[in-house]
């Protein structure tokens, strides 16, 4: 799943290179709407990974990772 979220990644700057010569605000729009989708699909598959490494640790009892956030 991490390797999607990097192709994603990929799939985004391309989109902005490809049309960064362009002037067509219509163009722009449709990459912009590509960013958005990408980074959305981004951050679902996060979550999966996230999702799946808390039931890894719950599953064989270990402690849930210290949350960095709140230091």
């Amino acid at each position: 799943m991490d390797y999607c979220s990097d192709a994603l990644a990929l799939i985004s700057k391309i989109a902005a290179l490809y049309v960064q010569g362009f002037q067509d605000p219509g163009l722009l729009d449709a990459v912009d709407d590509v960013e958005d989708l990408t980074a959305g699909f981004s951050r679902k598959i996060w979550q999966k990974i996230t999702i799946l490494e808390n039931l890894r640790r719950a599953l064989r009892g270990e402690p849930p990772p210290e949350d960095l956030s709140e230091s």
